[in-house]
């Protein structure tokens, strides 16, 4: 008897990282869930765009939590989510997908989290008082040696020429959002855009934010370093460094971004 290919989900999330890792992975299944966050509506909007227009092989399927909107903190965080979501995604196959990247700190999307989560479930999917399932979960985070910088460096070298390279990064503006803030397709004051922002100007693609995500570097996030260490030691600091400033950080950023408003002023 021929054994059962195993299906692969990917966490979908409409963002930068999850469109990349669609395209990169080619799961089975895509698996948006809903959460009833203040932003919401602009990540199905583009999903629906992307379903409508875009050729992906995977199957698409939406998973309705609305209440945990009552859960979401200022920073658009929901406690405990990625816990849900990957519980959730095991029903929907046995190899679970989520882009967690190289210094992002948040606890559900460490390497212990991912191993732990997988034994929990590899635990009660198989108990030996009959309710033995016999399928064997595997959560992987295929990304978490990648900043955000270097995963869509990587994205974009897949390109065959510099033809398919502009019509990936179109595709990356038109088919994706990452914005914490619902009046705007690109606010460029949260943490989001600004990770985002930082990415995409060190691989030399250039687009307007509504504000400026170097000054919400400067304004907002800089002032945090001075009392992040102080809990949890320098590693800790360092890893969120490289978190919000991924590779070459916001001053070379802002830099580059002046450079290139100058030049378009120019033509």
């Amino acid at each position: 008897m021929e054994k059962k290919k195993s299906k692969t989900v990917l966490l979908y999330s409409s963002g930068m990282d999850s469109f990349i890792a669609s395209q990169l992975l080619d799961p089975d299944i895509l698996l948006y869930i809903k959460t009833g966050s203040s932003y919401e509506e602009k990540e199905l909007k583009v999903i629906r765009k992307l379903i409508d227009d875009f050729y992906i092989r995977s199957t698409f399927y939406t998973v309705d939590l609305s209440f945990l909107r009552e859960y979401e903190l200022e920073n658009a965080h929901i406690p405990l989510r990625n816990l849900l979501f990957i519980q959730i995604a095991s029903y929907y196959g046995d190899i679970i997908y989520l882009c967690a990247l190289k210094g992002e700190t948040s606890k559900d999307k460490s390497k212990r989290f991912r191993d732990m989560t997988q034994s929990l479930i590899n635990y009660c999917l198989n108990d030996k008082l009959g309710l033995e399932m016999k399928r064997k979960i595997k959560v992987k985070f295929p990304f978490k040696k990648f900043t955000k910088t270097k995963l869509l460096k990587h994205y974009l070298g897949t390109a065959v020429d510099s033809y398919a390279r502009k019509v990936m990064i179109d595709n990356l503006e038109e088919y994706t959002t990452s914005c914490y803030d619902h009046q705007y397709d690109a606010c460029g004051w949260c943490l989001s855009c600004y990770r985002r922002w930082v990415a995409e100007v060190n691989n030399d693609i250039f687009r307007q934010y509504a504000k400026s995500p170097y000054k919400y570097y400067e304004e907002v996030l800089k002032p945090q370093f001075k009392g992040i260490w102080t809990k949890y030691k320098l590693l800790y600091k360092k890893e969120f460094y490289i978190n919000i400033s991924s590779n070459i950080g916001a001053y070379k950023a802002n830099k580059k971004f002046k450079k290139w408003q100058e030049e378009k002023r120019d033509v």
